[in-house]
């Protein structure tokens, strides 16, 4: 148990303060309630070699955060210290990142549905602009946000009148880049022009005599 002769008298290890070193960075990912709890084991490196540890004996303080709970993604800066004599601390830093993609509450129009709301009356001279047509969208919610980008891409087919069905893949992305996608089919129903369409009014001059 000596570590070395200094004037003569041995100093013992167990004697001597503990040294804090915290961990340069820990990466943390936040839950499915956009939280992280941040704990003193999680940035001390060597806890277990600290003489009767009790994470009681210290405070954690993370820059910009009140508390230990952490709720957004970012960098942060936290700084472990004693309590009591002789008040040794150290910092390092968390990585905080949103790994949980966004869940599908709802993709109406499943293929093969026989809903009558996933019918697209489109007419011919119309059908290159399906992808405007208005049609029953899925809904998705976050852990963190509800801020989506939602995007689709469409597998027609057919490229005209006789075509059936539309295959369209839905795909929400929240604003940390998950992504989560859903597939609907919508069936087409070419509307035909024949006996909608009305004749003009004639269009009559007349001259007025005098």
């Amino acid at each position: 148990d000596l570590l070395t002769v200094l004037n003569d008298r041995p100093i013992n290890a167990e004697a001597l303060p503990p040294t804090l070193v915290c961990d340069d960075q820990i990466n943390v990912s936040l839950s499915e309630n956009c939280d992280a709890e941040i704990t003193v084991e999680m940035v001390l490196e060597g806890e277990s070699a600290i003489p009767s540890f009790d994470p009681a004996d210290f405070t954690i303080a993370i820059e910009g955060v009140i508390g230990n709970v952490i709720t957004s993604p970012g960098v942060y800066t936290v700084t472990i210290s004693e309590i009591a004599p002789p008040m040794n601390s150290c910092w390092g830093h968390i990585l905080v990142e949103d790994k949980l993609a966004p869940v599908i509450t709802d993709c109406p129009c499943a293929p093969g549905n026989t809903d009558p709301d996933c019918i697209l009356p489109i007419l011919c001279e119309e059908f290159g602009d399906i992808d405007s047509a208005t049609v029953p969208t899925p809904t998705a919610t976050d852990n963190c946000n509800n801020d989506f980008v939602l995007t689709f891409t469409d597998d027609v087919d057919g490229d005209d009148c006789s075509t059936t069905t539309v295959t369209r893949t839905w795909t929400f992305t929240d604003t940390d880049g998950n992504t989560v996608s859903c597939v609907s089919e919508y069936r087409i129903d070419p509307l035909a022009l024949g006996g909608s369409i009305l004749a003009p009014f004639q269009h009559v001059e007349l001259d007025c005599g005098a």
